[in-house]
C-alpha cells in the first residue's frame, strides 16, 4: 500500500501563468520525525509567489524494511525503499494535478533537509529522473548516510559497518554511480547541494561540560580517532580550540568535506556552505538554512539581515529560474553565504580531511 497523503499550500488557485512549485522532503532521520520548520504558511507562500507541496511518507522500518521474505512475497522480487517510492508516487501526483492547484508541473524544485535530502539525492542522481512505477524504485546508493553523528569518530569505529536504509539493486542506479572516485559523475538534472558550518553540532554534544575550557576540547580530540592517527595536533592547529572550532571540526569530517567531494566528481552540481552564525553559540547550525528560506529566520543583527536577503534571494532565484544567479557564480565555485554569497575556489579545509582519507566518515544529509 503507497502512503499517498500530502499537503498542497498555495496562494491561489488559478490557470494561468501557473507559480513554480516547491516539493519539501523533511526527515531528521530515517527513523522517523518530519521536522515542523517544513511547513510553511499560505501567507509565506503567496509572499514568495510559489506553490508548495509536502509529501507524507513512510520512514522506520515501514519505509525501508528489506527482507528476503517480502521479495521472495511478490512481484518483482525486491523490497525496501517503500520511502522513495511513497516520494514518486507525489511527484507523479504533482505532475497531473499540480495545475488545479495554481502550480506549473514543468517548474518543479525537490527541496530537501536533513535525512530528506538523502532521499533528493537519491531520486535526482538517477540515469534518468522521470516518472516511474513505485515498485520499480527500489534502489538507490550504498548507504553510507546514516544519521549524522554528533561527535568526533570513536576509536576503533568502522564506517563500513553500518545499518543500510536504502537498498541498492542496480536497477535504477548502476552500483558504482555515485561511489566511482576515479571517474566524473553527470546529475541528471541540475543539483544544489549544501550544508551548513557547523552542522554537527548537538545539544547532546554542548551539555557534555557545563563549559568547553580549551583544555577539554584538546583532551576531547586526543580521546578520539584523531589521536589514535597522531592527527590531534595538526587538527588543533587549523580549528580554535573552543566549542565553535570543536563543531566546525566535526562538521567538516561527517558533513561538509563528504559533501563537497561527492560535489568535486559530480557534474551539473552547486554547492554553498552557510558560514553565517546565530545564537549563545555563535555557530551556523543545521537549521540555519533550512530557517532563512522559510522565513523563519530571525535576524539579530544587520550581519544576519543581510545574510537572510541574501540565502533568499540564492534559493528563489533558482526556484524561479532553474539555474543559480550567475552574479553569485564564477564556474564551478563553492558559494560561501554570510552576510553576502561569495564565490571560493573551493573549502580549503577539506583539503586535510581528503587526504587523510577521513571523509569516510562522513554523512550526506
Amino acid at each position: 500500500m503507497i502512503n499517498s497523503n500530502l499537503d498542497v499550500i498555495t496562494p491561489y488557485v488559478r490557470y494561468y501563468s501557473p507559480l513554480p512549485v516547491i516539493v519539501m522532503i523533511g526527515a531528521d532521520s530515517f527513523l522517523g520525525e518530519s521536522p515542523g520548520k517544513m511547513r510553511p504558511s499560505t501567507r509565506y507562500a503567496r509572499s514568495k509567489d510559489v506553490v508548495f507541496v509536502r509529501p507524507n511518507f513512510r520512514l522506520g522500518t515501514l519505509g525501508f524494511l528489506a527482507t528476503k521474505s517480502l521479495s521472495d512475497s511478490d512481484y518483482p522480487h525486491i523490497s525496501g525503499n517503500y520511502a522513495l517510492s511513497d516520494i514518486v508516487q507525489a511527484l507523479e501526483w504533482v505532475r497531473l494535478n499540480i495545475e488545479h492547484f495554481g502550480g506549473n508541473s514543468s517548474a518543479v524544485t525537490l527541496f530537501g533537509h536533513r535525512a530528506g535530502a538523502t532521499l533528493v539525492t537519491a531520486l535526482a542522481t538517477m540515469p534518468v529522473f522521470e516518472d516511474a512505477d513505485a515498485y520499480n524504485l527500489m534502489s538507490s546508493i550504498p548507504d553510507t548516510w546514516r544519521k549524522p553523528h554528533p561527535d568526533l569518530p570513536e576509536k576503533g569505529e568502522d564506517p563500513k559497518k553500518r545499518h543500510e536504509w536504502l537498498v541498492l539493486d542496480g536497477k535504477i542506479l548502476p552500483d558504482q554511480s555515485l561511489n566511482n572516485e576515479s571517474e566524473v559523475n553527470l546529475s541528471p538534472v541540475p543539483l544544489v547541494l549544501g550544508t551548513t558550518a557547523h552542522a554537527s553540532s548537538t545539544d547532546k554534544l554542548l551539555n557534555k561540560y557545563t563549559t568547553w575550557s580549551e583544555e577539554l576540547v584538546v583532551q576531547h580530540v586526543k580521546d578520539s580517532l584523531l589521536g589514535d592517527l597522531k592527527l590531534a595536533e595538526d587538527v588543533l592547529n587549523i580549528y580554535p580550540k573552543t566549542y565553535k572550532g570543536l563543531s566546525a571540526m566535526i562538521s567538516d569530517i561527517r558533513t561538509i568535506c563528504p559533501l563537497y567531494e561527492f560535489y568535486t566528481r559530480t557534474e551539473n552540481t552547486f554547492f554553498y556552505v552557510v558560514t553565517q552564525t546565530r545564537g549563545p553559540e555563535d555557530i551556523a547550525d543545521i537549521d540555519s538554512d533550512v530557517d532563512a528560506i522559510l522565513g523563519r529566520y530571525e535576524p539579530k543583527t544587520p550581519e544576519q539581515r543581510r545574510y537572510f536577503t541574501s540565502i533568499q534571494q540564492l534559493f528563489y532565484h533558482y526556484v524561479w529560474h532553474g539555474k543559480i544567479d550567475e552574479k553569485a557564480l564564477y564556474g564551478r565555485n563553492v558559494l560561501i553565504v554570510e552576510q553576502d554569497v561569495r564565490a571560493e575556489s573551493k573549502y580549503s579545509q577539506c583539503d586535510f580531511w581528503i587526504e587523510k582519507n577521513l571523509t569516510a566518515f562522513g554523512q550526506l544529509d
